[in-house]
């Protein structure tokens, strides 16, 4: 389901063939070795029209949200390494909150963390991080409105 979800997102951005930059906090990793990094902004996101994203633990309709960014290292450990310092830094000033941790016995991590909305079951802020065997890391960044569905965290 993890990688379901980051392909979904993947797949929307690459049907996107103009980036623009704008606040992203993952850009400075895009240089680094085995990095793939993509930013979609508020202005390409709100040309995709009333497009849904629909998971087994979030919702999210094109239209509400800001900003999506996602970083996926490839086995170099240094790139992994300063990936998981950007998230650690992004957690702390956006003052995320964990909202739910999965470990498999291969040593792999999954974390999602966000940052709590006005309305019940929403947040404002979504932070996926996937740690794999072997030193990969992908991580996705997604602001706007998110609508959470705590019915199935069974990744």
């Amino acid at each position: 389901m993890k990688k379901w979800i980051i392909t979904v997102i993947l797949a929307i951005a690459t049907a996107l063939s103009s980036l623009a930059k704008e606040k992203a906090y993952f850009k400075e990793i895009s240089t680094l070795p085995a990095v793939n990094y993509t930013y979609i902004s508020p202005s390409m996101l709100s040309s995709m029209g009333d497009r849904s994203i629909n998971t087994k633990a979030f919702s999210i309709s094109a239209t509400q949200l800001h900003s999506v960014e996602i970083v996926q290292t490839f086995g170099a450990e240094q790139s992994a390494q300063k990936a998981l310092e950007t998230v650690k830094k992004v957690i702390k000033k956006e003052k995320l909150q964990t909202l739910a941790t999965k470990s498999a016995p291969d040593g792999s991590t999954m974390t999602i963390m966000g940052k709590p909305g006005k309305e019940k079951n929403t947040v404002t802020q979504l932070l996926h991080i996937e740690s794999l065997k072997g030193g990969s890391t992908a991580v996705t960044y997604i602001t706007g409105n998110i609508t959470l569905n705590y019915s199935d965290f069974n990744y």
